[in-house]
């Protein structure tokens, strides 16, 4: 099925921002005496909100913390978003480009805040038109539920069997499964396991081998 729009999932994907935001939650979690294990990331990453309380369950006593957190994690990555392309996931300019010159259309479907989505896009370093940006706190449903990844489709006003998702999160490929896209899962931090093993399509090592993988389809 030949692509006519490629939606970007951010952090983690886009941006090399996961492993900063997981020591940030560290640093804060250490100071009231919380010790976060991987498996604690692994199930907030690209998560939606019931499954981010459903994780948080396990620490109870850092609910009353989550401003604190919030705050130290944002005030890291906007300090890096200020020096242009810092942040940015090896390949992501180079597809960007790819895409723009083959004529294929491009979404962001982000679980974060529209805020701070559109401070990460403009740390990219190059001007970049998206043709549709649709964030967490713009649908009713986080993944793994689809709304996200067809609202972005709808945005981009093609049909989701054309759309292909790239992902890092497990919710990400889950959700872009159920939204019967195709997806390509790329490694960050989650690794998968038995149940994204069955949601699993395609994998390429970095955003750079999706532009040979969408050569190879047309």
């Amino acid at each position: 099925m030949k692509t006519e729009c490629v939606i970007f999932d951010c952090d983690g994907l886009m941006f090399d921002t996961e492993t900063v935001a997981n020591q940030c939650w560290r640093d804060i979690a250490s100071r009231y005496g919380v010790q976060l294990n991987d498996e604690f990331f692994y199930r907030i990453i690209g998560c939606g909100h019931q499954q981010f309380l459903e994780a948080m369950a396990d620490y109870p006593q850092l609910m009353e913390h989550m401003p604190e957190i919030r705050q130290h994690r944002l005030d890291t990555i906007y300090s890096l978003c200020e020096t242009a392309g810092r942040l940015n996931k090896k390949g992501l300019v180079e597809l960007l480009n790819w895409l723009q010159e083959n004529g294929i259309r491009k979404c962001v479907a982000s679980s974060s805040h529209r805020e701070y989505v559109e401070k990460l896009l403009g740390s990219i370093g190059c001007p970049v038109h998206f043709d549709g940006i649709v964030c967490g706190d713009e649908v009713t449903h986080g993944k793994p539920d689809p709304e996200i990844f067809l609202t972005a489709a709808a945005k981009a006003k093609v049909a989701p069997q054309h759309c292909l998702v790239l992902e890092d999160s497990k919710f990400g490929i889950m959700a872009a499964k159920r939204a019967g896209m195709n997806s390509v899962w790329i490694y960050d931090f989650v690794k998968p396991d038995e149940e994204m093993e069955l949601y699993l399509q395609q994998r390429c090592d970095s955003l750079l081998d999706v532009i040979d993988l969408l050569k190879k389809e047309n």
